[in-house]
């Protein structure tokens, strides 16, 4: 026992000695157990720090549109991206979320906090489930909603009412129709939630918006309303049988119930309906362009220099250099000005022609649409030689939709009787060969001349002045000549484009009889190819022709006269 115990005490004081001095080695038992204890304290730190993610609703039993709220956190900080939430929208109305992150200190403790929040309603009946959603290893537990009827809710058309109206549902290709939509909204437009009014469509036929829409404020059954009305041009192409989808509508309004309290998101989904139209073949025996409508007016206005209606049932009789206004007008439903005809008219030669632009403008008709497209044509016609002249009629054939028949519609011409001017030699009034002309009329012309009425008072008044003129020189010296300054005057008015005061000298010029009836003919052809370069269709070279105007006007005989007598006066002074 003895020997035992200093054997035990000599291996105990060498472990002793050899943990000293360095030269412990731990078993392989100890080496594991260690190994253990590290992996088990990491893994516990591990669950330690997991992600906590909680999804909680304000109520899980609610009726059917009734908003309520979900929430969903985590305790980490995310982005709001991090989480999906479109698979909700099979099933519930939803909101755009809200998403909000948070950091706290508590007792030296930081913690984060990531939240979103969304409004939602449910679309359908029965038990819905908000799904699991999942996050950094973190999960929610899914949620049932029990989904009610709300016998208290109102209906659709008690929010939201859509009316259609379609003019016609019968067309020829070419032919257009009418579809007005009006939406009436009977709750607070603040209320609706993304509204959106889905166009007309239908396959074979062409859709046009017309205009902007119309937005106003009205009364309906003693409530106040917003109505919105659109109108949609249909235009046919083709024969056969089309079905139009009129306009539709989608959203929602929100709805507050007084009686419980509650706000509801009411759905609303109105797809319109369906039209049938048919567009029918067009007549194989029909002659001339292809111009089908339901009506076309063709109307017409004589009117003398003094702006009173000529009659074309009687031969009017005007002199060389009157002038008279001729105005048509075309109005056609259901065509655009694309789709109208051009208007031809051919003038008898020795009448001039001045035309103005055509303008277009929509009209309304019978009830209320405007679909009425009118033309206004009108010229300025100025004979230039005395005789007979016949001004023809104007005629349009087209296709009678309506009745189904080719129809005409015409306005008459007019017979004209031209006398020499009263103020001017008869040698002057004689006829004066003009080239024959061929006015066209066309919607698409190039540059349009700017004659108004004052091209036709101008040669009234140069009449009106002629005749003032002769009366008072019957008082004076008759052989009194046109002084230096008149003429240079007659020059400058020319030169600064007036030609008022060049008509009103060009008259006294001719009452004077200073030149020549050849040298006045061909001063009066000058003048007026000079004033078409300013008012008329045929606007030419306005330089070339006031160059030659005051070239003809300086070759003239009187010159030497008026000179002479000039520089008589100034001797006896």
């Amino acid at each position: 026992m003895k020997g035992n115990t200093v054997m035990n005490n000599r291996k105990f004081s060498m472990n002793e000695s050899m943990m000293k001095n360095g030269f412990y080695r731990p078993s392989y038992r100890a080496i594991s157990l260690l190994l253990k204890s590290i992996i088990l304290f990491f893994a516990l730190s591990s669950i330690a720090q997991a992600a906590t993610m909680v999804a909680t609703v304000s109520k899980n039993k609610v009726a059917k549109n009734e908003v309520f709220q979900l929430r969903i956190s985590i305790d980490q900080k995310v982005s709001s991206d991090d989480l999906d939430l479109s698979v909700l929208e099979e099933y519930f109305f939803m909101s755009r979320p809200s998403f909000g992150t948070s950091v706290n200190i508590i007792n030296g403790d930081r913690s984060n906090r990531s939240e979103w929040n969304v409004s939602l309603a449910a679309l359908e009946l029965g038990t819905l489930t908000i799904p699991s959603f999942t996050l950094n290893g973190a999960k929610t537990q899914p949620i049932p909603i029990q989904v009610e009827l709300d016998t208290m809710a109102p209906d659709e058309d008690d929010l939201i009412e859509l009316q259609h109206q379609l003019d016609r549902s019968s067309l020829y290709p070419s032919e257009s129709a009418y579809l007005t939509t009006r939406l009436i909204i009977k709750a607070d437009p603040r209320r609706l939630q993304n509204p959106k009014i889905v166009p007309p469509k239908v396959d074979g036929m062409a859709i046009a918006l017309q205009g902007e829409p119309k937005q106003y404020q009205s009364v309906l059954d003693g409530v106040e309303v917003t109505i919105v009305d659109q109108t949609y041009r249909i235009t046919a192409t083709d024969p056969g049988s089309f079905e139009l989808q009129t306009s539709a509508f989608q959203g929602g309004v929100i709805y507050g119930n007084n009686r419980t309290g509650s706000t509801s998101v009411i759905q609303i989904d109105n797809p319109g309906k369906q039209i049938a139209i048919t567009v029918k073949q067009p007549p194989a025996d029909y002659v001339g362009r292809w111009l089908p409508t339901s009506s076309l007016k063709l109307n017409q206005q004589w009117i003398d220099a003094q702006g009173n209606a000529i009659d074309p049932s009687q031969i009017h009789s005007l002199s060389v250099g009157d002038a008279i206004t001729r105005q048509i007008t075309l109005d056609v439903v259901g065509l655009t000005v694309e789709q109208l005809p051009n208007v031809v008219i051919n003038n008898p030669q020795g009448v001039r022609v001045y035309e103005e632009k055509p303008t277009f403008e929509t009209l309304s008709n019978d009830n209320g649409s405007d679909n009425v497209t009118r033309i206004t044509l009108k010229q300025v016609l100025i004979p230039q030689q005395t005789g007979e002249f016949s001004l023809e009629p104007v005629s349009i054939n087209w296709w009678n939709s309506q009745l189904d028949k080719a129809d005409n519609s015409q306005v008459s011409g007019l017979e004209l009787q031209v006398d020499a001017a009263s103020n001017l030699n008869q040698d002057f009034a004689a006829p004066v060969t003009t080239m024959p002309q061929q006015v066209i009329i066309e919607k698409d012309s190039g540059i349009w001349p700017y004659l108004t009425a004052l091209f036709a008072t101008l040669w009234l008044a140069t009449l009106a002045y002629a005749l003032m003129k002769r009366n008072t020189t019957q008082a004076k010296d008759t052989d009194s000549p046109l002084t230096p300054l008149t003429k240079s005057d007659f020059i400058k008015a020319i030169e600064s484009n007036d030609a008022i005061l060049a008509s009103q000298l060009f008259s006294d010029w001719v009452i004077d009889g200073n030149a020549s009836k050849d040298e006045v003919a061909e001063v009066k052809l000058q003048l007026q190819a000079w004033q078409a370069t300013l008012y008329g269709s045929d606007s030419g070279d306005q330089a070339a022709s006031r160059s030659a105007l005051v070239s003809a006007i300086k070759r003239t005989q009187s010159q030497a006269k008026m000179t002479t007598k000039s520089e008589e006066q100034l001797a006896k002074l």
